[in-house]
């Protein structure tokens, strides 16, 4: 994990680029290859699940029991990202086989798309980390990117953004 780290560190130095705004892009790119490779109704339904599975987890009556880390309360906080991966995962599987949709047959309409979903896709997971299983314990975004949406009005919005850009990346 130290090397990671190292190398992250590297790369702000001889970038700039934040730490935080690196990590953002590196899955922003890796769900848009995901989004091409497989296709956007799977992306589609990535983003989607997202919103059952938090209804879930937020009445799931057995967290308690299917914590297995109770070290530090980072391992809590992967246990219960644990338990919400394992509900997301289930609610992806349902939605993909209800979301039947095409890309545009414009090669920039397709990566336009891929783009908007996969950006929905990032906030989905920022949301996940900061408002459903909050992983402070474990890593926090240390650049703002969350600071001002910190709330339930700031947590409505960023659901809504994300809602939007299905919406967009989708038709």
């Amino acid at each position: 994990m130290n090397q990671v780290a190292a190398a992250f560190s590297a790369v702000h130095k001889i970038t700039g680029i934040s730490i935080d705004i690196l990590i953002l892009a590196i899955i922003f790119l890796v769900l848009g290859a995901y989004g091409f490779y497989f296709g956007k109704n799977k992306l589609t339904a990535f983003v989607l699940a997202f919103f059952p599975a938090s209804l879930l987890y937020s009445v799931f009556p057995y967290t308690d029991r299917f914590i297995f880390l109770r070290d530090t309360p980072a391992h809590v906080a992967l246990s219960k990202l644990g338990i919400f991966a394992v509900l997301f995962v289930l609610m992806n599987i349902v939605l993909i086989q209800l979301i039947h949709t095409d890309y545009s047959f414009s090669k920039m309409g397709k990566v336009f798309e891929v783009g908007i979903l996969s950006l929905s896709a990032v906030i989905v997971i920022v949301a996940a980390t900061h408002f459903t299983v909050p992983l402070w314990g474990v890593y926090s975004l240390k650049s703002g990117l969350v600071e001002g949406s910190i709330g339930r009005l700031g947590e409505f919005w960023t659901l809504a953004i994300a809602l939007a850009g299905v919406y967009v990346g989708s038709r």
